[in-house]
């Protein structure tokens, strides 16, 4: 399959720019929802990758189920590593 072609064909590729898909220019984010914490987002794609890997394993899919449960456990050492400590007063 011909990528280039089909990314032609596509109505979005016809009307995206491509700074719309940069991560490394600055946004002034008035459109996007405030961002939650690196934990909670960590703990967030914990759960999603989790779910994937479940479906994953349930249509055979071995090696896709092995990379997503690799995602899986990353982002919850990545969530682990940034938690907040409970201050006790």
């Amino acid at each position: 399959m011909d990528l280039d072609a089909f990314a032609s064909e596509t109505p979005a590729a016809n009307d995206a720019n491509d700074e719309d898909f940069r991560y490394d220019t600055e946004d002034d984010g008035a459109d996007a929802p405030a961002a939650g914490s690196a934990e909670e987002t960590a703990r967030y794609i914990s759960d999603m990758v989790g779910s994937l890997a479940l479906i994953a394993r349930d249509a055979r899919l071995d090696l896709l189920n092995y990379l997503l449960e690799m995602a899986r456990v990353e982002a919850e050492m990545q969530a682990r590593q940034t938690e907040t400590p409970f201050d006790e007063d």
